[in-house]
């Protein structure tokens, strides 16, 4: 009768480290691609026409309006 009990335990914790195992998987998979992500630093850039502008776009360019 002890060992029934010691197997259904075993057997729960196993089920337990899986299920465990399978959300902390699954959480990952739903994270965005880095790859992707683009973080342009915060310096600026004065324009001809007198405006200052940061960089903006996948590239991270300066681009001044009208051009």
């Amino acid at each position: 009768m002890k060992n029934d009990i010691g197997t259904i335990v075993v057997g729960l914790a196993l089920l337990a480290l899986v299920w465990i195992g399978w959300t902390q998987f699954q959480s990952l998979r739903e994270l965005p691609d880095e790859r992707e992500a683009v973080f342009c630093t915060a310096d600026a850039m004065q324009c001809p026409d007198g405006t200052w502008v940061g960089r903006t776009g996948p590239n991270c360019q300066f681009i001044c309006p009208g051009g």
